[in-house]
């Protein structure tokens, strides 16, 4: 990532709605962090976990 002028950051933080100081505080960092994705870049990998049933014959107790 490129170094970042205390100008831009400002500018950042104003488009952002977050509080603006022109430092790069964590909340910036994360919000920068965020601001590299869009929306379905991100891979989902969802794995069901394994379902029990029994019936009540079936049951220990």
């Amino acid at each position: 990532m490129k170094e970042l002028s205390p100008d831009e950051i400002r500018s950042f933080q104003q488009e952002r709605g977050l509080h603006v100081t022109g430092e790069l505080n964590d909340q910036t960092k994360r919000a920068l962090e965020e601001s590299r994705w869009k929306l379905g870049d991100r891979s989902l990998n969802l794995q069901p976990s394994p379902m029990r049933c029994c019936s009540t014959s079936s049951a220990p107790y």
